[in-house]
């Protein structure tokens, strides 16, 4: 699984890399600060991983699955704003307020959202195309839908639980898992996946949201939950097991279930 993964994260690395390589601006150099400052890109690895699984060219899945991590890390540096969570470091480093200023950090984190759905619009996606036998045409507004559904949902997630909402499943499943499952969908919309394989990504990506957000949940000290780990693991598995070229997806689950970071 690990030389797929790094193939996927060094094609995510290196498109990221290029994008407002040329601005010179502040309010740039914020949003590459913290877009560049490593993580594992999970979201955008399971775009590419369910494209690839559906018989789909990555190069075309590539500007979508890096639409994805411009989303996550948007919400990444609003997180650590005094007003959310006030955290003063991000993976090992100054959060994007403490070094840019509040300001600053808040409209970084708006353009890389808007600069998600710039990416789409960009796509080699929108080319003309003729589908496969036997698979349907890949559609740009359901793309978009799924990209849209998976970042409000993630928000809303975020609002509940700010709100002290009690139902702990209901808010994982959107603050964690919006992002898992339309990760898994854009990738099958862009294979020109049929509609029973978009459902099953759909699922994978919410029951693997579930299973990481409660490993995350043991990694910050909470030793009851590994159970929950392995019957949401086991669920995201099920899920795609009859479909072909589905190892590294199955070996995923099992890794992200088992991370000690």
């Amino acid at each position: 699984m690990n030389i797929r993964y790094e193939r996927y994260q060094k094609m995510i690395e290196d498109f990221l890399a290029k994008l407002w390589e040329n601005d010179n601006t502040k309010l740039a150099e914020a949003m590459r600060y913290s877009l560049l400052s490593g993580g594992k890109r999970i979201r955008p690895v399971i775009a590419l991983a369910f494209c690839e699984m559906c018989g789909g060219n990555l190069k075309d899945a590539l500007p979508t699955a890096c639409a994805i991590e411009l989303i996550h890390t948007y919400s990444l540096i609003h997180d650590d704003l005094p007003c959310m969570d006030n955290d003063d470091f991000r993976r090992g480093k100054p959060a994007n307020h403490k070094v840019y200023g509040e300001a600053v950090a808040l409209l970084a984190g708006d353009a890389l959202l808007s600069g998600a759905f710039l990416l789409l619009a960009q796509s080699p996606f929108l080319r003309p195309q003729t589908p496969l036998p036997g698979r349907a045409p890949a559609q740009m507004s359901w793309l978009v839908n799924a990209i849209g559904v998976a970042a409000s949902g993630m928000v809303r997630g975020q609002a509940m639980e700010f709100e002290g909402y009690m139902n702990t499943m209901e808010i994982y499943r959107l603050k964690t898992g919006a992002l898992f499952r339309g990760a898994a969908e854009a990738g099958c919309i862009v294979a020109g996946a049929n509609v029973e394989t978009m459902y099953a990504a759909k699922a994978y990506g919410d029951a693997l949201g579930l299973a990481f957000q409660y490993r995350d949940d043991i990694l910050d000290g909470e030793n009851n939950l590994q159970g929950e780990v392995k019957r949401y693991t086991d669920a995201a598995k099920a899920t795609i097991a009859d479909f072909e070229n589905n190892a590294f997806l199955l070996e995923l689950a099992d890794s992200l279930s088992e991370r000690e970071k």
